[in-house]
């Protein structure tokens, strides 16, 4: 798949609608996106990530513990209205130009002390598809998955973590997530616990004593079972008590509103804030008539005209100055004229020196000056001019205040005509607050329960391991040759072939997996490397890394900036050997790299690391030759630009001020 477009609207730092369009060029892959820090580089990613998986990719973005809808009423932009709305719309389409183009638009609304409902639709060829939009989670993990985007979409903190990570521990879990042998896991557990329920129904003699501690096991592994099944049941109704009391707080809240809401609340607030706007309008009624009565606010209107001649005034002066020029050069050849001590070439090339002087500082014709300004009013003029300047902007500004305090006036006059229950306001408003309280303790109460859950089944794996290792054991004594007995030794070849086989599986995907990490590091560092070959541990996953020697090499071995490109070359090589073709979205990644190691990632990653690269970049890290060097692989340059007076960023053309040739 290929990324068209991206369109905020009133998201994080984007205030009104703000898009980026996208081109599929295989010779010019890389989307280059400059702005300085804070101004949306971030908020940009985190909008694809969460435009495309929702709610589930809350564990990506920060701390999944936040309830979701807490994420989105964070990230609508502050400066927009209650009921304004929110969305994040995303194009998408496969590099095969006859494909279907798909966009979802994920939207939702600013409310008062609400909750936001999301809402998601999907349109095929520009056409609504409610099967898409009802399936879309479906559907998004078949084209990339979410445990698998990690590889595509991904910032200088992720690269930063792997490179600080002297034991790899914390790639493990995407090469984990890499591997996929969920199926096979799953398998051998049901196989596993068809062959031991078998053995348990066994009445063999010898192996009693073996079957009094299976039976044990079992009983502890039911224990657990049961233990889940209540830790379920209670994470379950907890989620129900929760979505009872989430739905009677929206019909609280309706009534609220219906019964006056927050002006019930507020009505004195919005009195003595009709009362203060009044105010302000009279003091700025005073100070636009203070201005207007000024004697010199007249002169605005000939603003143009004292302009005019001030320029005049620059015009006359120059040509004094050229006419005194021209007094003095011939002056001096007057005097060369009259000299007797100078060699006759001198004295050529002197008035061939003063004859270009002359026609280089001094006009053909000078105008005769009339009515030159003095010094004195020459200065009044300037400073009229800078006055005239200041008072203008100041008229503005108390003219926009004007308008705005007017307008709020209105606004507060039309809630407070509205008629209004204090009472019933304050009644509701209690309730509300009481349901709130409920709800995030019933939130409480179900991550406890979720926690616990995951501390049992954990116990429950344990207790499977060793009884799995006890029937294996009570197999070889075994006596009976009936039934139960062929079929506990069928169910136990199948674990084992299949155990065979997720291990077989294991090392050829791990190996994969190592010889492309090395591909990618190579390419980035050439022969400079001291990494010979890189191996994986199939089962403990530890990255070891072998020098030219045969010998192991620390990573502490490694330089900064080689850590930084090893960091790197793990996530493209995880992204090559996932299988799944995405745009590669990275934001800021060459924060701690040195100038060698810079251009090293420069040439050899972001114009390969996907068919289509989009750069997040600061003017600090791609720039001077470092974009001289990239800039033969970019079809497009944008650069966020934020605005003090309205807090917002926006997305303008160019590559912070210029076009990329």
């Amino acid at each position: 798949m290929i990324l068209q477009a991206i369109k905020l609207v009133n998201f994080g730092l984007y205030n009104s609608e703000h898009e980026i369009q996208f081109e599929h060029n295989p010779q010019k892959p890389v989307t280059l996106i400059g702005g300085l820090n804070g101004r949306g580089k971030t908020t940009l990613l985190d909008a694809i990530t969460l435009g495309l998986y929702g709610r589930r990719a809350l564990k990506y973005l920060q701390d999944e513990r936040i309830k979701y809808s807490t994420y989105l009423n964070n990230h609508i932009n502050k400066s927009v209205q209650y009921g304004s709305t929110t969305s994040i719309t995303i194009t998408l389409a496969d590099s095969d130009q006859e494909s279907d183009i798909i966009t979802i638009c994920r939207s939702w609304e600013k409310r008062f002390k609400q909750n936001p409902e999301e809402s998601l639709i999907a349109t095929r060829n520009g056409i609504v598809d409610n099967y898409l939009s009802q399936n879309w989670d479906y559907f998004v993990e078949e084209i990339l998955p979410l445990n698998i985007s990690r590889f595509f979409f991904f910032d200088n903190e992720k690269i930063a973590q792997i490179a600080d990570d002297e034991t790899f521990d914390s790639v493990k879990d995407s090469i984990r997530s890499l591997l996929g042998l969920t199926t096979i896991e799953q398998l051998v557990s049901d196989m596993t616990k068809l062959s031991k329920r078998t053995l348990t129904d066994s009445q063999d003699t010898e192996s009693k004593k073996m079957m009094a501690e299976i039976d044990q096991l079992q009983t502890q592994i039911d224990q657990c079972d049961e233990k889940a099944t209540d830790a379920k049941d209670e994470s379950e109704n907890y989620q129900a008590l929760i979505t009872k009391t989430r739905r009677q707080f929206d019909e609280e809240s309706e009534k609220f509103w219906k019964a006056g809401g927050n002006l019930g609340l507020e009505k004195e607030k919005l009195q003595t804030e009709l009362e203060e706007t009044k105010q302000i309008i009279l003091q700025l009624e005073g100070k636009i008539m203070q201005t207007v009565c000024d004697p010199s606010t007249p002169l605005l209107l000939c603003t143009s005209q004292l302009s005019q001649i001030q320029e005049k005034q620059k015009k006359d002066d120059l040509q004094k100055k050229q006419a005194l020029s021209a007094e003095v050069i011939d002056k001096l050849n007057s005097m060369l004229d009259q000299s007797n001590g100078y060699t006759t070439p001198f004295v050529d090339e002197a008035k061939r020196f003063l004859h270009d002087a002359k026609k280089e500082l001094c006009p053909i014709t000078v105008v005769s000056i009339v009515n030159k300004l003095s010094d004195e009013a020459s200065s009044l003029l300037l400073e009229l001019l800078q006055t005239n300047e200041y008072k203008l902007q100041s008229s503005i500004r108390l003219i926009n205040r004007m308008e705005e305090a007017q307008e709020s006036i209105k606004r507060i006059e039309s809630h407070l005509a509205r008629e209004v229950n204090d009472q019933e306001a304050q009644k509701i408003w209690a309730k509300i607050m009481e349901l709130n309280q409920a709800a995030n303790n019933y939130d409480v109460c179900k991550q406890l329960a979720d926690e616990r859950l995951e501390r049992i089944e954990r116990e429950k794996e344990l207790y499977v391991s060793r009884r799995s290792k006890l029937i294996t054991s009570s197999f070889g004594i075994q006596k009976t040759h009936g039934e139960s007995v062929r079929l506990v030794r069928y169910s136990q070849m199948v674990v084992q072939v299949m155990e065979k086989f997720k291990e077989r599986l294991t090392e050829k995907r791990v190996h994969d997996l190592s010889d492309k990490i090395l591909e990618c590091f190579s390419s980035m560092v050439g022969k400079t490397s001291i990494i010979h070959h890189i191996e994986i541990d199939p089962k403990t996953l530890d990255i070891k890394l072998v020098d030219f020697k045969g010998t192991e090499l620390l990573k502490s071995q490694l330089s900064a900036g080689e850590k930084q490109l090893f960091a790197i070359s793990i996530i493209w090589g995880l992204a090559k050997c996932s299988g799944y073709e995405m745009p590669v979205i990275i934001d800021t990644p060459l924060g701690r790299l040195d100038s060698h190691h810079r251009q090293n990632f420069v040439e050899g990653y972001l114009p390969y690391a996907s068919k289509q690269v989009v750069v997040l970049s600061t003017d600090e890290e791609i720039n001077g030759r470092y974009l001289s060097l990239i800039t033969p692989y970019v079809n497009k340059a944008y650069t966020l630009v934020y605005n003090e007076d309205t807090r917002s960023s926006s997305i303008i053309n160019g590559y912070f001020g210029g076009e990329l040739k």
